[in-house]
């Protein structure tokens, strides 16, 4: 409804081409975004429709309401700096390095306390978790791993974040999540959702019965 408004704020005409056009560009990028095969543009006007439209006159109407909606169409993720760290820090064998920083992202994305991190810190504190396990670097590694982006991203930052990884990726949550599809999957996935719930849950001690209740039991074992 929103995209069929005019820059006046007025709503415009409803019927004819306009609205088909526009209820197939919608349901053209909610395929998109759902289904892992997306049904060819001619599949979706299968159902006696009164026009019939090229795709690319639907994909410049898929445009005009991702702009109109103000949805961003390629937000950058930790991924996108992966393969700069591949060809301008990383050591010869940066493709098991590379495997195992993916894996750590995508488990960083089930732990909430990740989302106050930007996507470039995430990517270099993958790195360096990654690293240390596989080829062990030294100190003069990290520092010159640390100075490509000395210019956009802060060292402490970067440290704590890799500590969370440390703490909770590698230690603590498994490496790779259980299929959520069934009950058991969903509430083991959810079990890494934030850190501070491990951390209290682990110092939760089961209490003793209260004194009064201890006493009538006795009693009523004595009757």
């Amino acid at each position: 409804m929103k995209v069929t408004e005019g820059q006046n704020g007025k709503k415009q005409s409803g019927g004819g081409w306009p609205m088909q056009l526009l209820s197939v560009a919608c349901l053209s990028i909610a395929a998109k975004m759902e289904e892992t095969h997306v049904p060819v543009l001619l599949d979706l006007q299968i159902l006696d429709p009164k026009y019939v439209f090229e795709p690319r006159t639907i994909r410049r109407m898929e445009l005009l309401i991702l702009t109109v909606l103000t949805w961003r169409m390629r937000p950058v993720t930790p991924f996108d700096f992966l393969p700069y760290l591949a060809a301008s820090v990383l050591p010869v064998d940066s493709a098991a390095i590379l495997s195992r920083a993916t894996n750590l992202i995508i488990s960083s994305l089930r732990v909430v306390d990740f989302l106050r991190f930007r996507p470039s810190t995430i990517a270099l504190a993958a790195v360096l978790c990654a690293s240390v396990k596989i080829a062990a670097p030294s100190a003069s590694d990290n520092a010159v791993c640390f100075s490509y982006f000395s210019e956009w991203s802060n060292k402490d930052v970067v440290g704590e974040c890799r500590q969370l990884m440390e703490e909770y990726l590698i230690d603590a949550c498994p490496s790779e999540p259980p299929p959520s599809h069934s009950p058991v999957g969903t509430l083991s996935a959810a079990a890494c959702v934030s850190c501070n719930v491990q951390k209290s849950s682990a110092g939760v001690v089961k209490a003793e019965p209260p004194p009064l209740k201890r006493r009538r039991l006795v009693d009523g074992e004595c009757g």
